[in-house]
């Protein structure tokens, strides 16, 4: 994971710091990799992958498997539908690596779940809250394909209310979803003050 995390390092150098004398000792072959993938490879996609490299390291610090590690890093930058969430990932790993017995089901709901949403959540911070006029809520700070962009929620969406319950924060809207089946509808806010209403099956 390491020699990955240097790669892109490196690319970041190439892109925004294209004379440091870092990138002089690289070899002849790493500098064609570089340039190859830095043409194909926008800022935007860099950042994120640093991030998500940074994440993997920081979340995963107690993997045994370097080659895992690795894929799953592969996995969340090339089908991040199965991997959207960090959490996900470190319950693969825990997986793989035998430290839940099949018996423990309620990870394994947990991952379904979130590979079904699709999505980062993260609890909303005061000054959200002020401008808003709202007391609580889950924001929607990413959002791929699957259930509630199908249902045609957008990224940025405050989440209040699911089946009328209140929600106050991340753990919450996970625990009271991991145990729902069938219809679930949401209520929330948009960051311009827009109030909706969704509904989906799970």
């Amino acid at each position: 994971m390491e020699s990955i995390s240097e790669f892109f390092r490196n690319m970041f150098y190439l892109k925004y710091l294209p004379g440091d004398t870092k990138l002089e000792s690289l070899t002849p072959n790493i500098k064609s990799l570089l340039e190859t993938a830095d043409k194909k490879i926008n800022a935007k996609q860099l950042i994120r992958i640093l991030d998500l490299i940074d994440d993997l390291n920081h979340n995963l610090s107690n993997s045994t498997s370097q080659h895992l590690k690795l894929e799953l890093f592969l996995m969340k930058v090339i089908k991040p539908e199965l991997g959207s969430d960090v959490k996900t990932v470190s319950y693969r790993v825990d997986l793989l690596e035998g430290r839940f017995s099949n018996e423990e089901l309620t990870p394994k709901k947990e991952m379904e779940l979130h590979e079904k949403l699709n999505a980062l959540m993260e609890d909303i911070d005061e000054e959200t809250k002020a401008s808003l006029n709202i007391k609580y809520g889950v924001r929607i700070s990413e959002l791929g394909a699957g259930k509630l962009r199908s249902a045609g929620i957008s990224q940025g969406f405050i989440i209040t209310k699911v089946d009328q319950t209140d929600i106050k924060d991340k753990k919450q809207l996970m625990d009271f979803l991991e145990l729902k089946s069938g219809g679930v509808l949401i209520e929330g806010i948009y960051p311009n003050g827009k109030r909706a209403y969704y509904g989906f099956g799970l």
